[in-house]
């Protein structure tokens, strides 16, 4: 018999399918022949399971645990330690699926991996050690650093414990520009992915955001004709430019048609 879990996850997807094949169909025959139609998936989608699920704790609670007397703020979640005027710092975590964002303070200045490393160890321990988190991530003078399992790795090391996961060089590619962004946390962490389910930070069936199974499978649809070469794209930054010069293509005539190849998203 199936998991009632799992009927209910594909009952949803089916539902959502349906709902956004409607809407193409409405969009498409809205054209009138005076539009193109190019479908695009930035990612793929997997079922999860909440972080919580195994000992009923979320992580917040957790991180407001190894620093007593910081208040912790999940957005769009719980809040766990003393109240604002109470508390003697500040942690705020964010999500996205089975990612995560740790930032502390104001925010205002991305903290480095061992200015975190120095003001709260135990942080940086105990959060490389989950294992329900399957990497941490910071940056230290420009460098990449990674925990996982308690180990670090810094720089391409880490490729050794991606590529159970997918193409090691694509994945640290692609973590490598997340980890350079100012904005990022100050620490990021990936949930872990498990029995081809990945761990959730919100409370969804499904979702994407880490790295695991089908998440990291986009597509493009498009016509043949247009000879859209995908080959080379290993992040959405990178099809940008292949739209762009598509529709130059498509403004100059049938004559123009040319393979449009990536300048350097590898799932076709």
């Amino acid at each position: 018999m199936r998991d009632p879990v799992d009927n209910a996850f594909r009952a949803s997807s089916l539902a959502i399918l349906r709902q956004v094949d409607h809407t193409i169909r409405k969009v498409a025959e809205a054209r009138r022949d005076k539009y193109e139609l190019v479908v695009l998936s930035d990612h793929g989608q997997i079922e999860m399971v909440p972080f919580y699920e195994d000992a009923g704790v979320r992580l917040g609670e957790l991180v407001a645990g190894w620093l007593p007397g910081y208040r912790v703020e999940e957005t769009k979640g719980k809040i766990f330690g003393p109240e604002a005027e109470h508390a003697g710092g500040r942690i705020r975590l964010t999500y996205s699926g089975g990612l995560g964002h740790l930032y502390i303070g104001d925010g205002k200045r991305r903290l480095a991996f061992e200015d975190v490393v120095m003001s709260h160890p135990e942080l940086v321990r105990n959060l490389g050690r989950l294992e329900r988190i399957a990497l941490v991530m910071g940056r230290s003078r420009g460098e990449d650093i990674f925990i996982a399992s308690g180990v670090e790795y810094r720089g391409a090391a880490v490729k050794v414990i991606l590529a159970p996961h997918d193409d090691p060089d694509t994945l640290y590619a692609q973590l490598s520009r997340l980890n350079s962004f100012e904005q990022a946390g100050d620490l990021i962490f990936f949930a872990a992915f498990r029995d081809q389910r990945q761990i959730n930070f919100e409370d969804q069936l499904g979702g994407h955001g880490a790295f695991g199974g089908e998440q990291g499978h986009p597509f493009v649809l498009a016509k043949r004709d247009w000879m859209i070469d995908t080959r080379h794209v290993n992040g959405a930054h990178q099809l940008h430019p292949i739209l762009c010069e598509l529709r130059d293509r498509l403004k100059a005539g049938p004559g123009q048609l040319q393979p449009v190849v990536a300048p350097q998203f590898r799932h076709l």
